[in-house]
């Protein structure tokens, strides 16, 4: 964690720097002078160390720097609202160092999930007590990670939660036909043996799916992905005549 003294010095210096620039391209402008004496790579750099060592998620740096007015900020905490003062830069660093100590390190609550074949994404799980606990961070993490997160009961997986980018990324182009409009529609029908059907809803058992849904994502991963759709639908054929050609030579009485 940097220190209040070097937090203050730096960020003070790095307003300072980018005032006398942006000064500096008033005065050439009244000259006719039209010089992009913007931010450096240099004061960009040093920028972005300085969020992440404090750390600030949220960018509270770069607004006191460039978009704040009255340098105030507010939220409402167990139904009261807070508002605090963050002119001073000592104040800034207090309430970044609070916010470090509050967060939560999403990354240490979710547990990988081993990948399959005919996953859409890389999928992680976490324990429902602890997604209701830290909701706001999760869903915040979700925003920026292409992952499905398997809400789970004591390690069995109830609910997947994904984000609105990554949601689009894998429906896109999906819509539901206008009702009563037959010419709109597509009717599949898939017949299932009733013992492979029992099967099947038992192994679905715990995951939040019903059968009918897993069929319609099936669906719709193999209209968005046809490619890999096809090499998958080509190996379950072989292993499944595999399987059978198992079956009959161990059904073979011998000789």
């Amino acid at each position: 964690m940097i220190s209040r003294k070097l937090f203050v010095d730096t960020l003070v210096g790095i307003k300072k720097e980018f005032e006398n620039r942006d000064s500096a391209e008033k005065e050439l402008a009244k000259l006719g002078l039209r010089i992009d004496a913007d931010r450096t790579p240099f004061l960009e750099s040093m920028l972005e160390i300085l969020k992440e060592v404090v750390p600030d998620p949220y960018d509270y740096i770069g607004w006191w720097l460039y978009d704040a007015s009255d340098y105030r900020v507010s939220w409402e905490e167990d139904g009261q609202k807070i508002e605090k003062d963050l002119q001073n830069p000592n104040d800034l660093y207090d309430f970044l160092l609070d916010g470090a100590v509050k967060s939560t390190d999403v990354e240490t609550l979710l547990a990988d999930v081993p990948a399959k074949e005919y996953d859409l994404a890389p999928q992680k799980m976490i324990e429902q007590t602890d997604f209701l606990r830290y909701m706001d961070a999760v869903l915040n993490y979700l925003e920026t990670h292409d992952i499905v997160i398997q809400i789970a009961q004591e390690g069995v997986g109830k609910y997947v939660v994904m984000g609105a980018k990554l949601y689009h990324q894998l429906f896109e182009g999906l819509r539901r036909p206008e009702l009563g409009n037959e010419d709109n529609m597509i009717t599949v029908e898939i017949q299932i043996d009733p013992e492979l059907e029992c099967r099947a809803r038992q192994a679905f058992e715990g995951t939040g799916f019903t059968l009918e849904q897993v069929c319609e994502m099936f669906i719709v991963w193999c209209a968005h992905y046809p490619k890999d759709a096809s090499k998958w639908i080509e190996g379950a054929k072989k292993r499944q005549e595999e399987r059978e050609k198992t079956s009959a030579e161990g059904k073979q009485e011998p000789e």
